[in-house]
């Protein structure tokens, strides 16, 4: 192991944290924060001269760059650059070389700005009538905080050095709590699975959807400047979908043309009583048509067969069953459906290969948001 000279507490502190896991098999790879590349932003060129030499060191001494670039707020390729440096110049090759051009406007104040306002705050926040973070509205709100104007391309470079990059957001609803969600994984859904071993029952997610005909989801190829035409049936016409899915790959569907009120879900209920042996806990959303008082009674008369739990309000991402929906989605509105019997034929079809596919349906389970049920 090197050892570190008396340095600046900010470069010391980036040392420690970057090169411990480094020691000596490279075994214990430690996530780099943000904080570390904006903490290498602020260090003197001195300071970057001899982390680069301790890099180049490190190498040479047999660690693998891929290795060094997980636990390092620098990249491969940058890696490879102080290398071909120090072959050409020696380590006097890695000392900061004249900048030309005018000097850089942004520092890293700026570039931390930049990071935590994207990350932690909302254009509603600067008075924007848009919630999405796009490069314009960045710019503005950097201006009216600094007095500094950058370009478009400045931007998006210190955003992605940074590891920003655009997304395409979730939706979460304005009476969101995370506090309700994070009490729900941590100990309702718990506490369900406990008492799901202890009966033998199943534990399966349920939820409805539907498709209409003008649905089109995803993309296609076609000619620059001119957008592909999808033809779609003539007149509108929609099938809903009910659903049932368990942490063990099962799947059970039930198709309804017409609005799905609370009749239905009861006739998707006796449905699963009778394609699930044993005790059934259904775990479905707040909807109207869960709650309702016959639904109430309906469980109740039938509690040793079915039981009901309910996720938290205005979390979605916590069933899986918002994945089969999409998944079923995205697969159906590829096809071209012109009468209703086409519709639910194409949707029988998706569901029926879910339903034949139980190492798909756990997938389901595996996504961020729902690992939280195979836990």
């Amino acid at each position: 192991m090197f050892s570190v000279s008396p340095l600046l507490p900010s470069i010391s502190l980036l040392i420690s944290l970057s090169f411990r896991s480094l020691l000596p098999s490279l075994c214990y790879h430690i996530p780099v924060d943000i904080s570390s590349l904006i903490a290498f932003l602020r260090l003197s060129s001195a300071q970057k001269f001899t982390l680069r030499k301790q890099v180049v060191i490190q190498v040479r001494n047999g660690a693998s760059v891929r290795s060094l670039a997980t636990v390092l707020p620098f990249s491969s390729r940058t890696i490879y650059r102080w290398l071909t440096r120090c072959a050409i110049g020696g380590f006097a090759g890695l000392k900061d070389r004249k900048r030309t051009g005018r000097p850089r406007k942004w520092t890293a104040e700026h570039a931390d700005w930049l990071y935590r306002t994207v990350v932690n705050k909302t254009p509603e926040q600067y008075q924007f009538e848009f919630a999405l973070w796009t490069v314009k509205r960045l710019r503005i709100a950097f201006r009216e905080e600094f007095q500094i104007t950058i370009s478009n391309s400045t931007l998006r470079r210190i955003l992605r050095t940074l590891g920003l990059s655009p997304q395409r957001p979730k939706r979460r609803a304005v009476r969101y709590s995370p506090h309700a969600v994070t009490l729900w994984k941590s100990q309702s859904f718990p506490r369900i699975v406990q008492h799901a071993q202890e009966m033998g029952a199943t534990i399966v997610f349920v939820d409805e959807a539907g498709l209409d005909s003008m649905c089109v989801y995803g993309r296609t190829w076609g000619k620059q400047g001119e957008t592909p035409i999808v033809r779609v049936a003539n007149s509108k016409f929609r099938v809903n979908m009910l659903a049932a899915i368990s942490p063990q790959g099962r799947l059970c569907s039930m198709l309804h043309e017409g609005s799905v009120n609370a009749e239905v879900f009861l006739r998707f209920l006796r449905q699963l009583t009778c394609e699930i042996p044993g005790k059934v806990i259904v775990v479905v959303d707040n909807l109207s048509i869960h709650t309702a008082k016959r639904v109430e009674e309906w469980v109740k008369d039938h509690k040793e067969r079915v039981q009901m739990e309910f996720q938290p309000t205005y979390s979605p991402e916590v069933n899986p069953m918002e994945l089969v929906w999409a998944w079923v989605k995205a697969r159906v509105s590829k096809m071209t459906s012109k009468t209703k019997a086409e519709l639910r034929s194409n949707l029988e079809a998706a569901l029926e290969l879910l339903t034949r596919s139980p190492e798909r349906v756990r997938k389901f389970f595996e996504e961020q948001d729902c690992q939280y049920i195979l836990a």
